[in-house]
């Protein structure tokens, strides 16, 4: 057992003995410590560093220092402060949204293949110092990326059903969240972590009859305003499904947002900053895993390309959806085709 969880367990291992009258003294053994939803120092996590700030007291830093721009950047437009100001048609045109497949592969500088299992991207005007400048229109670009798992037999059905369909609205099944009850390094062995390491079922009245789909990803979300005193800014993550997590034999290293196969190779790493979050996972570990699990993945896009007037008051002009389905099957990738949407505002009436 690696020396993190057994401290964890320890920690979370204990008998209390009771003088209540009705309990006739006796010794109540409590697994886990969860069950009185009290618990208030995380042993599967560093505390934060302490810093000096600049009035020269103290401050407490984040919990995670391994995020790096500069390992993963998602391919998008770049948005500067000083740009010659846009029109009102700028949301409608087309030229600066990227392309889907560089949103879901990329190449590091080691030359190896990651996937990004669901991410968050946003690219937006930089905010300028410049009183002035702050009074013009914001440009505003946001897209989500979504995998679900599926028999490679129905992979085509729900290609064929979701490329008729827009993904907005998050009708699709999402990925269980784990808030409050386990640690990041308690997944997935602890009682209460097992209890909703599920996979989530099929959701009939949603997809094609007979269909079952499976989110690729879960989440991980403790909050920084409970009890918790070894936590100063929240511990939020994206990981991979227990489905590839197990049959991929995944293990968590302690104090990242880091997981490791084996023989110490890194295969899944939770990323956020500079507006984008995202999962990634190392390509030929899921393809190896998609090959031992039976299963398809099949990736969604969805996002809007928006214009906002100053200080984020609301939309300006028209604005463009976006949406499109790719797949993986086998060693095989297929990317469908971007379904670029036109929107305007309802009119309204003018009173008399």
């Amino acid at each position: 057992i690696a020396l993190h969880e057994l401290i964890a367990r320890l920690a979370g291992n204990f008998h209390l003995v009771s003088g209540a009258d009705d309990l006739e003294d006796q010794t109540l053994t409590h697994e886990e410590s969860w069950q009185f939803f009290d618990r208030d120092i995380d042993p599967t996590l560093p505390p934060p560093l302490r810093k000096r700030n600049e009035h020269g007291g103290f401050q407490l830093s984040v919990t995670f220092t391994s995020d790096d721009g500069e390992w993963w950047t998602p391919l998008g437009p770049s948005y500067r402060c000083d740009d010659p100001p846009v029109g009102e048609g700028w949301a409608v045109r087309t030229d600066d949204i990227p392309l889907f497949e560089p949103l879901v592969r990329w190449k590091d500088r080691s030359e190896n293949r990651w996937v990004i299992l669901h991410a968050w991207y946003r690219w937006d005007d930089e905010i300028p110092e410049d009183e002035e400048m702050q009074s013009r229109n914001r440009r505003d670009l946001w897209s989500h990326i979504y995998s679900w798992l599926v028999k490679p037999a129905d992979r085509e059905a729900l290609v064929e059903y979701l490329e008729r369909h827009s993904l907005m609205g998050q009708w699709m099944p999402s990925g269980s969240q784990h808030t409050t009850t386990a640690y990041l390094g308690e997944l997935p062995w602890r009682a209460v972590a097992v209890d909703c390491w599920l996979e989530v079922p099929k959701y009939d009245d949603l997809v094609p009859t007979g269909l079952k789909v499976y989110p690729a990803w879960t989440e991980y979300l403790w909050g920084s305003n409970g009890r918790d005193c070894s936590i100063e800014d929240g511990v939020h993550a994206w990981l991979p499904a227990p489905i590839l997590f197990e049959a991929g034999g995944l293990r968590w290293r302690p104090g990242t947002r880091e997981w490791y196969n084996t023989d110490g190779s890194l295969m899944a790493q939770y990323y956020e900053g500079s507006g984008h979050s995202a999962v990634l996972v190392r390509e030929d570990w899921l393809k190896r895993t998609l090959r031992k699990t039976g299963h398809s993945i099949v990736f969604g896009w969805l996002g809007e390309k928006r214009l906002l007037g100053a200080g984020f008051s609301g939309l300006v002009g028209d604005w463009t959806q976006i949406d499109a389905i790719g797949s993986l099957v086998g060693n095989k990738w297929a990317f469908g085709e971007r379904r670029l949407e036109r929107h305007s505002l309802p009119a309204t009436s003018s009173s008399k």
